[in-house]
């Protein structure tokens, strides 16, 4: 069985699993779904931006960082787990300083958690067509911006095995996959 947190968003509909909606910020409430269903396949789509807002960068660590790791210490060894991370986990960007630090953090632990022998990756796209993107850049040209089924095709990827454990996958449109250990 797979679990897809984060269920409501256009990256977690295009994979295929059973879409959640827990706060990922509870531990007890991740911890508790978590050994109820006993997955052998867990996606972390759980996100949020709130670029100039202030004390936005709480919320964005809480969830994106935080419910990671929550997330992570909830896995038995043999669970594979994907987390979906960011670009701009690579690179900051002004504004954006909670969600990049964030997202870059969810890079670090999943190369922590492999380090210690889970079965974990990391998928960081690049800008997608989404309701989050298109509330930050409503006047984008969408036909330049990958799709949801994009990144979840290199979900299925890494739970087939093409990557090893650890490494974070960065997707742009019109780009092969960079691996990045």
């Amino acid at each position: 069985m797979r679990l897809i947190f984060g269920g409501n968003s256009d990256i977690a509909r295009a994979i295929t699993g059973k879409h959640l909606t827990t706060d990922v910020t509870e531990p007890n409430d991740v911890y508790n779904v978590v050994r109820a269903m006993n997955p052998d396949q867990i996606v972390n789509c759980a996100g949020v931006i709130y670029p100039g807002v202030d004390m936005g960068y709480i919320k964005e660590i809480g969830v994106n960082l935080t419910g990671s790791f929550n997330i992570a210490r909830s896995l038995k060894k043999d669970t594979k787990c994907v987390f979906i991370g960011s670009t701009s986990g690579l690179r900051g960007r002004a504004g954006w300083e909670g969600y990049s630090a964030s997202k870059a953090g969810v890079i670090s632990l999943v190369q922590s958690l492999a380090d210690d022998g889970y079965q974990v990756w990391c998928v960081s796209p690049g800008r997608v067509k989404t309701k989050m993107r298109k509330r930050l850049f409503p006047d984008e040209d969408q036909n330049t911006l990958l799709d949801p089924s994009d990144v979840a095709s290199v979900v299925e990827d890494c739970f087939a095995g093409k990557y090893k454990p650890g490494v974070n996958i960065v997707i742009r449109r019109g780009s092969e996959a960079e691996i990045q250990d």
